[in-house]
């Protein structure tokens, strides 16, 4: 039998794989449409900081893929005050409501990863059959990002999500002002280009990308032991 943090889990995981599945329907249309364009002449740009970094053509996988953060920092929003409320209202405990929650998100992030892995391969082969553009290969750096990014980004509107369940409103303001610095950390240490003052003391443009994976790994941890709390004693809205 399964508990009910994986029931929670595997809740979550079908309605949020939903939403992400018409995402890629919507967000792949639209990235055709404007490589059509673009060939035909237009006036298109489709340029991304990843492709600058690795001095590669475009391409419609990795553009959505850099595009999914802010996909799944309202996955992140919106997995507590329904959700919660539903669970725990048919018995559920919020222990294992947390941990259902934890569970889903990282099979999304696996899942979505593992999609654009496909969908780049399927790109390659179209690009090098046809030769309407250059084939594109990313570096293995670029999917441990990738997977830092879902879970961090997920992470980071479930916590700002959090703030606003609790009784004072403050902390839900208090939640949005940190989560500022900590998506600036996680893309100074992944060599991400920001115009911000003191942005140049994080930059690590050069570390390691399994150090970049490592403090990536860290903030989550320590997050998500701050939801943890948050969540334990939470009282449930009506």
């Amino acid at each position: 039998m399964k508990s009910k943090a994986s029931l929670v889990g595997l809740a979550m995981y079908q309605t949020i794989v939903t939403w992400m599945l018409w995402y890629l329907g919507v967000a792949v249309a639209i990235m055709i449409i404007a490589a059509i364009v673009a060939a035909l002449g237009g006036d298109v740009q489709i340029n991304l900081p990843v492709f600058e970094k690795h001095n590669t053509d475009w391409s419609i996988a990795y553009a959505i893929a850099d595009t999914s953060r802010i996909f799944f920092l309202i996955c992140g929003l919106l997995s507590m005050g329904g959700f919660i409320k539903y669970f725990v209202g048919n018995g559920v405990t919020r222990l294992a409501y947390f941990n259902g929650v934890i569970q889903s998100m990282v099979a999304l992030a696996f899942t979505f990863s593992v999609i654009i892995i496909i969908l780049s391969g399927v790109e390659y082969g179209i690009a090098a059959m046809t030769g309407y553009k250059e084939p594109v290969i990313m570096p293995v750096s670029f999917y441990l990002k990738l997977l830092a990014d879902i879970l961090l980004y997920y992470i980071v509107g479930w916590f700002i999500s959090a703030g606003f369940y609790q009784e004072k409103w403050m902390i839900g303001f208090g939640c949005i002002v940190l989560a500022h610095p900590i998506v600036m950390v996680q893309s100074s240490v992944w060599g991400e280009k920001i115009k911000l003052p003191f942005y140049e003391l994080l930059h690590l443009s050069d570390a390691s990308a399994w150090l970049s994976l490592l403090i990536s790994v860290i903030m989550i941890a320590v997050i998500t032991g701050i939801i943890h709390t948050m969540t334990t004693n939470v009282r449930i809205k009506v």
